[in-house]
Formats: structure tokens, C-alpha cells, sequence
């Protein structure tokens, strides 16, 4: 304990979550450290409690666009691989063209299978992104106050403003929104609908109403002033999972606010369709394919609902997901402040 201790005061509280390597299996977080983290791929070890290990609370200036140079993109999304499969290759040309990139996701994508699964697929996102950035950089979590009542919890790059991860971790709702057991059923798409009255992330006591759901998700848009808004379609055709449409109807009544009173420019937003996709014409070039499948193969590998053991994957792909790996559909809509 006392070495972990020191080992986190040297590095001035930031947590490394170490290489990510689309090809390795076994790569510790902290290598050579010694300080007990699970290596990436290491779905039936404890994951760490990363709330014990963040950086000391920090204002809202850090969520600023200063850090900027170009336009900021963020994209709102259910669970951890819903920007991967449904609104790539938009992301990596953002990111390729040097905007700034900002990830949201709504929910813990727990299914029914608890924090650790959750935490699996936080690893994977931050692998798919390393992919993205054309590196293996180090990551570290922080808790970040927007106000005094509205905090978020995000993981970027060490040393790189430019992308971020922001997780809610509210529950994942199950495909109907009736959810599951072990979060006594509750939903964002109950939440929406009223059936419920507030909902809780599933590592925290802390409820919000649809009230301050909506707020929370506008001060993130008037703190990171996006030019550019990506999010899941409310009423894709065909089934969609309940967690896409109910992001999908939260961010539209977000940006809505946002534009009418605090955005300072045109915004442009996209709504991208999710499952119903798989049936829609292939309209991705070759090159696009391959690349999407690459980041999105970086986060299989730590997702244990995709590639359990990981050779499965290295051996058979990634199963049905390939069939959106040559697809994109979205509803574009440009914005103005009146």
C-alpha cells in the first residue's frame, strides 16, 4: 500500500492506465510498477476502483475550449462502442484533422453483469481512441466540478487536451428499457418517460432527476462549446436498443438549449442511426471499413461480450458486429442562435 501510495504522490495524483496494445494480451497497466493494477485483458481480475485514485477536484475552466486550437466535436452516446460502430469514421477524421474530441457516454453499458464488465469497456474505449490518436499513450482519470451540485468523471491522455472521455455511468436500460435486476430496473428511457423520477449512476448514491440530467448534459455543451454535436437517432427505422433512442431525445432537448442561450456559434448536429443500420447499404469506402474495424477491434479485445477468451477474436473476428463495420447513416441538421 504504502508503495502504491508513493508511486501515485510522485506522479502528482495522476493515475496511468498504461500502453494499450491492439496486439498484446497481457500488457500491465503500470508495466514494471508493481502497484497490483489487472493487465488490460484481464476480464476475471477485480478492476480497480478508479474514485480512489482521482486527481484533486478541479474548476470548470479545465472543460474550457481554450485549450483548442480548431473546432470542438462531442459526441453523445449510450454505451462505450455505440460511437465506434455507429458514428465512425466521423470521429477519426475529426480527430485526424486536429479538432478537439469529446466523448459522452449516458450510460455504463453494465448490461447485467455489474462494474466490472463496465470498467472492461472503459478500457476498450480508451484503446480505441489510442488507436485513433496514432499512439499508445497513458491515460488518466479525474472528477471534474461543473458547478456545486454537478460534477463529471473523464479520462484523456496524459500530456493531450484535445480528447476526452466523460463517463455518467447511469444504468444500462436493457434493449425494451425495462432494465435490469441488480439497478432495480431503472432506465433512462423510464426517466424520460416519467415512469421513474431520478436514476443514479451504478457506482454512486448520487440521483438525478430528468431535470438535472438535462442540465448536467447542456453545461457540458456551454463548457466545451462544440461546433460540431454527434449523437444516436430517436427514432431510427426498425428496432434500436432503448439507451440509443432515449440519448438520442435527451441531446436534441440539450442542444436545443444549449443553442437558443449559450452556444457562441453555429452548431451542426448529426443524429446517427444505430442497429437498423446493418440493413441498410454498405456506403463506406474499403480504406474506411478497414480503419473503422481496426478501432473498433481494439475495443472488442477488452470487451468479454465480444471476445471471451481474446483469441477468439484474433481467430474469428468480431462476429455480427463486422456488419457495421462498412456503414455510417446520420441526419444532419445545422443550428443557429436566434
Amino acid at each position: 500500500m504504502r508503495a502504491r501510495l508513493s508511486f501515485i504522490l510522485a506522479l502528482a495524483c495522476v493515475i496511468v492506465i498504461g500502453t494499450l496494445s491492439i496486439g498484446q494480451q497481457t500488457t500491465d497497466r503500470f508495466a514494471d510498477k508493481k502497484v497490483g493494477f489487472i493487465s488490460t485483458n484481464s476480464f476475471e481480475k477485480k478492476p480497480p476502483n478508479w474514485e480512489d485514485f482521482l486527481l484533486p477536484d478541479t474548476s470548470i475552466h479545465i472543460l474550457s475550449p481554450s485549450h483548442c486550437k480548431n473546432h470542438t466535436v462531442l459526441n453523445v452516446v449510450a454505451h462505450q462502442d455505440d460511437d465506434l460502430l455507429f458514428i465512425n469514421p466521423a470521429i477519426s477524421d475529426a480527430i485526424a484533422a486536429g479538432k478537439c474530441v469529446r466523448t459522452l457516454y449516458v450510460t455504463a453499458g453494465n448490461d447485467a453483469q455489474g462494474k466490472n464488465y463496465m470498467q472492461n469497456r472503459e478500457d476498450g474505449a480508451i484503446a480505441a481512441y489510442n488507436i485513433m490518436l496514432g499512439g499508445d499513450a497513458a491515460w488518466y482519470y479525474k472528477k471534474e466540478d461543473m458547478s456545486e451540485t454537478l460534477s463529471i468523471l473523464t479520462a484523456a491522455p496524459v500530456n493531450n487536451d484535445s480528447v476526452s472521455l466523460i463517463f455518467l455511468r447511469l444504468p444500462d436500460g436493457n434493449l425494451d428499457g425495462n432494465g435490469f435486476a441488480g439497478t432495480k430496473g431503472s432506465s433512462i428511457q423510464k426517466l424520460w418517460s416519467g415512469k421513474i423520477s431520478s436514476i443514479s449512476p451504478i457506482d454512486s448514491k448520487i440521483s438525478l432527476t430528468r431535470t438535472e440530467l438535462l442540465q448536467k448534459l447542456t453545461t457540458i455543451m456551454r463548457a466545451y462549446q462544440p461546433t460540431v454535436i454527434n449523437s444516436q437517432t430517436a427514432d431510427s427505422p426498425g428496432g434500436d436498443h432503448s439507451d440509443h433512442r432515449t440519448t438520442g431525445l435527451l441531446t436534441m432537448v440539450a442542444v436545443r438549449r444549449y443553442v437558443s442561450s449559450q452556444a457562441q456559434h453555429r452548431v451542426i448536429t448529426n443524429y446517427f442511426v444505430g442497429y437498423p443500420s446493418r440493413t441498410m447499404t454498405a456506403n463506406l469506402s474499403e480504406q474506411q471499413a478497414q480503419l473503422k474495424h481496426d478501432i473498433f477491434f481494439a475495443y472488442a479485445l477488452r470487451d468479454p461480450a465480444i471476445c471471451r477468451p481474446v483469441e477468439y477474436c484474433h481467430e474469428h473476428g468480431v462476429g455480427t458486429y463486422q456488419q457495421f463495420m462498412d456503414r455510417q447513416y446520420s441526419q444532419p441538421k445545422a443550428l443557429r442562435r436566434p
